[in-house]
């Protein structure tokens, strides 16, 4: 009796099965992906939480649009620092090395960006005027932009970031052969590498 009732079982359960098949599959077209039988709240479930989902990824966008913003607005602020960095130069006197006043509060803000700006490194290039040999020249451009090297260096700015180099009479600003135009000639540059 047991034995039936253990038969009588297996063949009901798989007497469901069947019809639970068979239903479900009337339901779908062939080719159809396989999927349980009354898929219907499970797809109103899935468009719910796809409601819910959609403002998170607003959220997302949100989040990355401002960031590429933010990383727009550095980009556009590190421009114009390195801008301002590199267009101002310091000048120096008629067989001089020596940074006047003005030079040095030049320096300093220079400094400041080389703070701010860690990772950059800069040449600092050496001109003269016209006057004087080609070697004398080199040397005391040299030595100009060793001067603005080492009082950056004073100021905190490590020295294997900063590079120097001398053009000596080589490419000078104003080719007149006047006071104004040599004064303009006596100058360090400064070029972020």
């Amino acid at each position: 009796m047991k034995r039936q009732f253990v038969v009588l079982s297996i063949l009901l359960l798989a007497v469901s099965v069947l019809m639970m098949t068979a239903a479900c599959g009337a339901k779908k077209p062939l080719g159809a992906k396989a999927e349980q039988c009354g898929a219907e709240p499970a797809k109103e479930s899935l468009a719910a939480a796809g409601k819910t989902a959609e403002p998170a990824s607003s959220m997302d966008a949100e989040k990355l649009e401002q960031e590429r913003l933010k990383r727009l607005e550095a980009e556009k602020a590190y421009q114009a620092a390195m801008t301002r960095f590199e267009s101002e130069m310091i000048h120096f006197n008629y067989d001089s090395d020596v940074l006047l006043p003005e030079a040095q509060d030049i320096l300093r803000v220079k400094a400041d960006f080389l703070r701010t700006y860690k990772e950059v490194k800069v040449q600092i290039a050496g001109y003269c005027d016209e006057r004087g040999s080609l070697e004398y020249n080199l040397a005391l451009g040299e030595r100009r932009a060793v001067a603005a090297k080492n009082f950056l260096a004073n100021l905190g700015i490590d020295a294997g970031r900063m590079a120097t180099v001398s053009y000596g009479k080589e490419n000078p600003l104003d080719t007149a052969s006047t006071e104004e135009a040599w004064a303009k000639n006596r100058r360090d540059e400064f070029h972020v590498q």
